[in-house]
């Protein structure tokens, strides 16, 4: 696994939309060295990686097709394990489509994104859901540890990844009803609060993401 002097390397995947500086500063504190992702051959040098949360779908998937990323972050996460984190639009890029747009995401994870809808019965919310929410946890797991069940992690988004199988939510949250709000499939991991914005609770899921080792 890529390192910089034994230091774990998270390479940040630049999508086209957004200031990194947030994450990047995130992932210091919590002792990485972390560097943006603009190529295809830099993917190779990360002993992690991130897609971060800020931009819409379309924009996203569009970015990472012209570069070449999809297929080189494909091999390298599907192929070779490499632990992967999405961070709520990153997040939602790993499954198959989304509401907010009309071409194909990843395809890594079955379930899809959709917009907040209450189901019937359900008072209306405001949208987007801007705001911190506890986690609800479904399954213990190592991305978790030291969270107790007061943390908090601060959201801002309109869309949520939904229809996925059971066994890949790790945690939920709520706004209006219950919705995936952590999940994780062996090496791949997503998160739709951002972890960044999310003081010591938010550096210590991300110091546990780095300590993820590469999947067989």
């Amino acid at each position: 696994m890529s390192a910089v002097n034994g230091v774990m390397a998270p390479g940040i995947v630049d999508t086209g939309i957004g200031n990194f500086g947030s994450i990047v500063n995130a992932f210091r504190r919590v002792g990485g060295a972390p560097f943006i992702i603009r190529s295809a051959d830099e993917v190779e040098r990360a002993s992690h990686l991130v897609l971060p949360g800020v931009g819409s779908f379309d924009a996203a998937i569009r970015t990472l097709d012209a570069g070449g990323l999809r297929a080189a972050l494909s091999r390298r996460v599907l192929d070779n394990g490499v632990p992967m984190l999405g961070i709520c639009l990153g997040m939602q890029i790993f499954g198959g489509s989304s509401d907010e747009g009309s071409l194909p995401g990843l395809g890594w994870l079955s379930g899809r994104t959709t917009r907040f809808r209450p189901p019937s019965g359900v008072p209306e919310i405001r949208v987007p859901h801007i705001g911190w929410n506890r986690l609800a946890a479904r399954r213990e797991g190592p991305l978790l540890a030291g969270l107790g069940e007061e943390a908090r992690f601060y959201y801002a988004h309109s869309y949520h990844y939904a229809d996925g199988p059971d066994e890949d939510t790790v945690a939920t949250a709520e706004y209006g009803y219950p919705f995936a709000a952590v999940v994780q499939r062996r090496n791949i991991v997503g998160t739709q609060f951002h972890p960044e914005r999310s003081g010591s609770d938010g550096l210590t899921l991300l110091r546990n993401f780095l300590a993820m080792r590469r999947s067989d």
